[in-house]
């Protein structure tokens, strides 16, 4: 059988394009996010955003489609903003750190590269 590869760039914004991802937030959304893929055994090569979306790079895996994963990654994420979420401002959050070559810019800059 071949070998085939598809990777998928979504990008999802919040409800009517509202700047509601500030730097407090969008961290924990992103790392969030993440934990969800996980558990789902959706891969998410690189996810990435700003104030009013989010960026993700995800690989498609046998069985899945886009709609699932749309469904499965951005409805859970704003049920948990909605219901779950609990503010946390971590210290490591609010400095610039350089990991496995990407480099986090700090929270002023408003943009944040998470690498996984």
């Amino acid at each position: 059988m071949g070998y085939i590869k598809i990777w998928v760039h979504l990008v999802v914004s919040t409800k009517n394009r509202q700047p509601l991802l500030d730097a407090d937030i969008r961290k924990q959304v992103f790392d969030h996010m993440l934990e969800n893929a996980i558990d789902k055994d959706i891969y998410i090569d690189f996810i990435n955003g700003y104030y009013e979306h989010v960026h993700c790079l995800i690989s498609l895996g046998p069985g899945q489609n886009i709609d699932k994963i749309l469904m499965l990654l951005k409805g859970e994420s704003s049920h948990w903003i909605n219901h779950g979420y609990e503010p946390q401002v971590k210290p490591w959050t609010q400095i610039p750190l350089q990991s496995s070559g990407v480099l986090y810019p700090p929270p002023s800059a408003g943009l944040f590269n998470y690498q996984f």
